[in-house]
């Protein structure tokens, strides 16, 4: 009489294999659960993490700088504090040549919006404008309490935007000297997450990239001190008033992708306008619209085929490719990026392909 297998040996196949779908579209449904809910709180933290990443770039960016003072003699923590102190100054020197122009432009201004107003008044349009019975109508319609609260709340939100602006710049700024601070521990801690046979190779590699990432910010003052030190010559040349100001200005946009040298070039043409009339206006919409394109395609690509090591045409390409990608963010790693997957292509992809 044949022997009766075990009980674990009796169940049907169907229903064995009509487990293993239910098993596996359950783990599938956690697994897509988990991506959503990742995703929603890296949604409601972007702005933290905006903030931190650009900190952290930055402090990547100028540790370069902290190492050259530490050979110099001084600890780390005297680099960062005197690193921080030169940021200060600079900051501090800015503002004591912008508030006083500020100031007594703003009271120009003042004074002279009376007189504006009485022209204004006085102007024959005007006055044929403020007889019409139908105009006058439609403007007291458009004057309502809910109108003004509109108003008033696009100029307050405006306002928290600035503001909220201005805190998270503040508050990269101050995290990006705690990063420099600590930025040996934080890299050590981090290469200690790699196997121990993998991680010299890996820790020389990632090294090289943060050498790119600093010399790329490095490239990128340099660019600007030339572009601020070019519009003071300028400036002074056609006798336009605040000339330091204005290279300053020019200096600082510079460094913001894309939009930068034309938000520095239009400060500049406005006060080049007002104080010097159209003529002077004109000369310096051309003087930035040839120096733009000497930049674009002479200075800027040689100066970071010096510092990040890549070619002309691969930081141009590249600083189109991140803008499209990422915005201005994308502008500021595209470079040290790309120079950081060149790296890896010849000193891993190259060396494996070659021993197969």
């Amino acid at each position: 009489m044949p022997e009766t297998p075990p009980p674990h040996q009796t169940r049907p196949l169907a229903a064995a294999a009509t487990g293993h779908p239910f098993k596996i579209g359950l783990w599938i449904g956690l697994a897509l659960l988990l991506v959503v809910v990742a995703a929603n709180l890296v949604q409601a933290a972007g702005t933290v993490l905006t903030i931190v990443a650009a900190a952290g770039f930055f402090a990547i960016g100028f540790n370069p700088v902290v190492k050259w003072m530490m050979r110099r003699g001084m600890s780390r923590g005297l680099a960062v504090f005197l690193l921080f102190i030169g940021f200060v100054l600079l900051g501090c020197g800015f503002l004591a040549l912008l508030i006083p122009v500020a100031v007594s432009q703003l009271g120009s201004v003042i004074d002279a919006v009376p007189g504006w107003i009485q022209q204004v008044l006085n102007d024959p349009r005007v006055e044929e404008l403020t007889q019409n019975e139908d105009l006058i109508a439609k403007a007291e319609q458009l004057i309502t309490p809910s109108n003004i609260s509109l108003l008033l709340g696009g100029l307050l939100g405006g306002a928290t935007t600035i503001a909220a602006g201005v805190f998270n710049f503040v508050t990269a700024f101050i995290l990006m000297f705690f990063i420099l601070a600590g930025f040996d521990r934080l890299r050590d801690g981090a290469y200690q997450l790699i196997p121990l046979s993998r991680r010299d190779r890996v820790a020389g590699i990632a090294d090289q990239i943060l050498d790119k990432v600093g010399g790329y910010l490095v490239g990128s003052l340099s660019i600007a001190f030339v572009a601020g030190t070019t519009a003071l010559i300028y400036l002074w040349i056609v006798s336009v008033p605040y000339a330091l100001l204005l290279a300053l200005v020019v200096a600082v946009c510079d460094l913001i992708p894309q939009i930068g040298a034309t938000l520095g070039a239009t400060v500049v043409t406005l006060v080049a306008f007002g104080s010097r009339g159209l003529g002077i206006a004109v000369a310096t919409i051309i003087f930035f619209v040839v120096y733009q394109q000497l930049e674009n395609w002479l200075i800027y690509p040689r100066v970071m085929r010096q510092a990040v090591q890549i070619s002309n045409l691969a930081a141009i390409v590249s600083v189109l490719i991140g803008f499209a990608m990422f915005g201005v963010m994308g502008v500021f790693i595209s470079v040290p990026g790309y120079a950081a997957i060149q790296l890896i292509i010849r000193q891993v992809v190259h060396p494996r392909q070659d021993s197969l």
